[in-house]
């Protein structure tokens, strides 16, 4: 299977990486770094210096540069407790990813690279998705979280927006998988004070070791860090061989993938979706939901087969589910597209409720084995529980795929308005008002008929019960193409 590496790739830069990697921390801790305003000693030289080493070792000057300076009109200066700006931390992190041998976009925007001098790092930045926070919370739509200006890329970079840029980095580019979790408020102090948008951001950071809180396991995302602060994470970024483990939390783990017989249904037809619709084998037996206080929720019968206590109608938290011992990571097949834009084979995990934990891995074996091969973004776009609200997702009964390319609108105003996602547009199709900023049709939309490409998803949902808000809901006002859900409604 081939994959895109973010450590050890057969680069020369990363082999004097590794070869440094091997040397005792100790030993390296007290070789001159090369800037004058580096006392030998200080605690970040261990950090900062096994990346100067690689650097003079190829020749190049591309991660860490320096600056000039009024003191030191002819020699480069570190300026250790600057505060680094966000277009100095773009610079640094796709110079490490590049030289770590990944493919970074090669997307040109003219515009944006000659609005700073960090520009070019800016326009691959927002050509791979790396300056938007989760696409997944509410509300948040897929905003940049700040411009090509200089005001902007000059302004100190937050730790919240750090961790965003990071994550992203991991995930986009370098194709790294995500971990699972287990009670991330437990280990974060502040961890109930992180705006949704980037809760998962810092908890894959933490959990990975590649970002660490303070004395007290505070976060302080709305802090920003120096210079000296920022070599640490670029550190981690190249000498922590997180794919293989190194520096995960005790309390992060990744996807162990189960085989298909422990999850093979025998019958769709006998799903825990068309049980609570009353379809499949189950016609005619009625549906096992009902409305309360105008919200659909599950009846006592669903609730016990969801939560095991009748007296539970949803989830409210990550640490509800696990008091339960109700979710489930399924290990699920994709397809994933690399730079080349060749389909690779992968798996990702989805935390579901492990009442449909069989036909939720059976879902995802019927969409990798259809011949269209329809891929996954990223190869994490599919995203599960959640508990923002008390809808599908806080049951653990509900998927969202593709979230970028498969945006939730509605025209309540009267006019369309995208609340979610960039837009949507199916392959096979002619623009239509859905397809928000998209510029041309997306392998990541999901079709919505015959014919066109990613139908093969909505078919393979449908055939185990599973409804899907592109059908549109609420008079036809609401659309969630990328929303999957054990409701037939798709709500």
């Amino acid at each position: 299977m081939k994959k895109r590496k973010l450590k050890r790739a057969v680069t020369a830069l990363l082999s004097a990486l590794m070869l440094l990697a091997a040397l005792p921390v100790a030993a390296l801790a007290d070789s001159a770094t090369g800037f004058p305003d580096v006392p030998e000693g200080a605690w970040y030289v261990q950090y900062l210096n096994p990346i100067m080493e690689a650097q003079r070792k190829m020749g190049v000057n591309n991660i860490i540069t320096g600056m000039y300076d009024d003191d030191h009109p002819d020699t480069l200066v570190f300026h250790p407790d600057d505060p680094v700006t966000r277009g100095q931390f773009l610079k640094m992190i796709f110079e490490a990813a590049s030289s770590s041998g990944n493919q970074i976009s090669l997307a040109v925007n003219e515009q944006q690279k000659n609005a700073h001098w960090s520009g070019k790092y800016y326009t691959m930045a927002a050509a791979d998705n790396v300056l938007i926070a989760d696409p997944y919370a509410s509300g948040n739509g897929v905003q940049q979280m700040f411009e090509c200006t200089a005001a902007d890329l000059d302004t100190p970079m937050f730790r919240y927006e750090m961790a965003v840029v990071l994550n992203n980095v991991c995930r986009n580019i370098a194709m790294q998988k995500t971990v699972n979790v287990d009670h991330p408020e437990e280990h974060i102090s502040d961890y109930a004070d992180i705006p949704e948008r980037f809760v998962t951001a810092v908890e894959q950071m933490y959990g990975k070791g590649l970002l660490t809180g303070d004395e007290n396991g505070y976060f302080n995302g709305w802090d920003t860090l120096t210079r000296a602060q920022a070599v640490t994470v670029i550190y981690r970024f190249l000498f922590v061989d997180t794919i293989q483990g190194e520096g995960l939390q005790d309390w992060a783990s990744y996807s162990v993938v189960k085989s298909g017989s422990e999850y093979w249904m025998a019958d769709p037809n006998d799903s825990f979706a068309h049980w609570i619709n009353g379809t499949g084998n189950f016609a005619g037996q009625g549906k096992h939901y009902s409305y309360v206080g105008g919200q659909t929720m599950p009846d006592s019968q669903a609730r016990i087969k969801l939560y095991g206590y009748e007296s539970v109608y949803y989830l409210t938290s990550s640490s509800h589910a696990s008091q339960l011992g109700c979710l489930e990571t399924v290990s699920v097949p994709i397809w994933t597209v690399d730079k080349a834009g060749q389909k690779i084979a992968s798996t990702v995990g989805i935390v579901v409720s492990k009442a449909v934990a069989a036909e939720v891995h059976d879902i995802f074996q019927t969409i990798f084995d259809d011949p269209e091969q329809f891929p996954i973004y990223g190869g994490w776009s599919a995203g599960g529980a959640r508990y923002t609200d008390t809808m599908r997702h806080s049951w653990g009964c509900a998927i969202d795929v593709n979230a970028l390319y498969n945006c939730e609108c509605n025209t309540y105003s009267g006019a369309m308005k995208i609340t979610c996602g960039y837009g949507w547009w199916p392959i096979n199709t002619y623009w239509t008002a859905y397809a928000g900023s998209l510029k041309e049709p997306s392998i990541y939309s999901i079709g919505s008929r015959e014919g066109e490409y990613g139908y093969s998803v909505v078919k393979a949902f449908a055939k185990y019960g599973w409804g899907w808000g592109g059908q549109g809901y609420s008079s036809g006002k609401k659309h969630d193409f990328m929303h999957f859900s054990v409701l037939s409604s798709g709500g």
